[in-house]
């Protein structure tokens, strides 16, 4: 079921994309999860990381609908978003966001059912596993391919990934078990590692991206083990 998001502050063109959605559900089986903001800062106040497609109007009250999307691609740089707008003009400068596309005023089904479907199609292409991690008081969407590595020490969680470390509290079994079929595998009792980032290792330690991370005497059969079946397999770079 995907989640759309409808950005748009007149009420009849919210009611006709309400009504095209549940056209598509009828005719491609599709369900969807609907919900409605009718201005760029209430879906910036509300925003949620399991929004998979945003229809956005450019001319919105109080925040345009270009300076909305640029704030949530700070938030979520994977959120289908496709412009709703009567100036098409506006529209072509949907690249500087990563706009899927753009959809011309006044909307026609034929039009959006073929627009919906390539949103579609991008977010089931795009649907690698996420995690929502703890960040400042709220939940960041974080791949899990971008996760390098997670340690723990003083009962809080470090979640390296490719560009930070986020820190929360939490256990290292409780996210061995969310992760445990993406090819995350303890090295140490204090370590879980993503295999698709390791480089090289020894006896003694494994280099995942650039860092060594210690490999304990009784996880060392299992993880090398592991290690092997995920080369065997294909899985590596």
């Amino acid at each position: 079921m995907a989640h759309v998001v409808i950005v748009e502050d007149e009420n009849a063109s919210v009611r006709r994309l309400k009504d095209y959605l549940e056209q598509y559900e009828k005719e491609y089986q599709e369900t969807f999860k609907t919900t409605v903001f009718h201005d760029g800062l209430e879906i910036l106040d509300a925003y949620s990381p399991d929004f998979d497609i945003i229809l956005m109007d450019i001319m919105l009250p109080h925040l345009d609908g270009m300076k909305t999307a640029k704030r949530i691609r700070e938030k979520d740089s994977g959120v289908v978003i496709i412009f709703i707008t009567n100036m098409a003009n506006y529209a072509i400068h949907g690249y500087e966001v990563n706009a899927l596309d753009f959809v011309v005023k006044p909307v026609k089904y034929f039009q959006f059912a073929l627009k919906l479907k390539k949103a579609l199609e991008t977010v089931r292409n795009k649907k690698e596993k996420f995690l929502f991690l703890p960040v400042d008081g709220e939940k960041r969407k974080v791949s899990v391919r971008d996760i390098y590595y997670l340690e723990t020490y003083n009962h809080n969680l470090y979640v390296h990934t490719r560009d930070s470390v986020i820190e929360f509290y939490g256990t290292l079994q409780a996210m061995e078990k969310e992760l445990e079929s993406s090819f995350f595998v303890r090295c140490h009792s204090g370590y879980l590692v993503n295999l698709y980032h390791v480089t090289s290792y020894r006896d003694e330690y494994v280099v995942v991206g650039e860092e060594r991370i210690p490999i304990s005497r009784p996880k060392k059969k299992v993880f090398l083990k592991a290690v092997m079946d995920y080369i065997g397999k294909g899985l590596a770079k």
